[in-house]
């Protein structure tokens, strides 16, 4: 039996998408355990669990909610972790028992508490979220998302073995190709700090470096990792699904404005339909935070049902196919 953790709390909506995302995922899988930690004080969430009382894969532990917004970082430091929902999360499934945790919360909180509780790997001085880039041909990792935004040379150059261990766990038929995120191919277009990275990662053989990467090449699917800063990750991530709803409702648009397009949407829709829905976040919504001393999986925190839902998947995916017993 796979055992998953879940938050209730984090991300825009909280309870109202989680809870009927994980009752969903139950449904969908016999071979996985859940135990939900939140606030009882949530009525209606509360309603949604007793009403599957008769679920005994389904479990809740009580946990205090404290809005990270609503707190500076040194009030989150101070807050009570003894009664904290992901603290107290975190901290069982540091004693074992999960085996996966899943949570919309805020980066700067689950960082905090994952290296107050779970602790970082060895070597590891800064842990880097994992976003999953459609591609032409499949899917491209992206390290980091948005948990360093300042990283040091030899930051990058670990977070490029932490992503190429991570795909190897995962049965890659070849060594993932490795690129890192630069405004050009060009080698003269070398950042002062990412030169020294590029003729570490080059010289590497546990790597099949292909070089600078700029986003065509991502989406082309020329490599299979592409290393950054959590700066420049989270801005690129954003901005790709940004622009995937700019053209769904733009092709909506075009394909409605006329009677001439409403018929010809009639005719290509469910072929527009799978295209969009391959591309759409909540289609690879789920990003493992590499680095920690536990296995964590971080949704968007604007995750609608799908998307939280897409995040349970890779959770219980991962943990299935072995990949945290082989990491940590």
């Amino acid at each position: 039996m796979i055992r998953l953790a879940v938050d209730i709390h984090g991300g825009d909506q909280g309870p109202a998408v989680i809870i009927p995302a994980v009752l969903a995922f139950l449904e969908r899988h016999s071979d996985v355990q859940v135990t939900l930690f939140g606030d009882t004080a949530e009525n209606q969430a509360w309603q949604a669990i007793e009403s599957r009382a008769d679920t005994p894969r389904l479990q809740w532990q009580h946990g205090r909610h404290y809005p990270a917004t609503a707190l500076t970082l040194r009030e989150l430091l101070q807050a009570p972790a003894a009664d904290d929902a992901l603290a107290r999360m975190l901290r069982e499934h540091q004693r074992g028992d999960s085996d996966a945790v899943v949570t919309a919360a805020d980066t700067r909180t689950l960082l905090l508490r994952c290296r107050q509780i779970l602790g970082l790997q060895s070597e590891v001085r800064r842990p880097a979220l994992g976003a999953w880039i459609p591609a032409q041909t499949g899917q491209v990792l992206l390290l980091d998302a948005g948990a360093s935004v300042a990283p040091r040379a030899d930051d990058l150059v670990r977070l490029a073995t932490l992503g190429h261990r991570f795909l190897q766990a995962r049965h890659y038929n070849r060594r993932p190709r490795l690129g890192l995120l630069n405004i050009g191919t060009e080698e003269t277009k070398a950042k002062q700090r990412l030169g020294p990275v590029a003729k570490r990662l080059a010289a590497d053989e546990q790597f099949d470096y292909h070089g600078f990467v700029e986003p065509a090449q991502i989406f082309s699917h020329a490599v299979d990792l592409v290393i950054t800063d959590g700066f420049s990750g989270n801005i690129l991530l954003k901005s790709m699904e940004a622009s995937v709803e700019f053209a769904r409702q733009r092709m909506t648009e075009v394909l409605t404005e006329h009677w001439h397009g409403r018929l010809l949407s009639l005719l290509m829709v469910s072929l527009y339909r799978k295209r969009l829905r391959a591309l759409a976040p909540e289609t690879y919504n789920g990003a493992p935070l590499l680095g920690v001393r536990g296995w964590v999986v971080k949704s968007h925190g604007s995750a609608r049902m799908a998307a939280f839902l897409q995040a349970l998947e890779q959770a219980r995916s991962q943990v299935k196919s072995g990949v945290p017993q082989q990491l940590l």
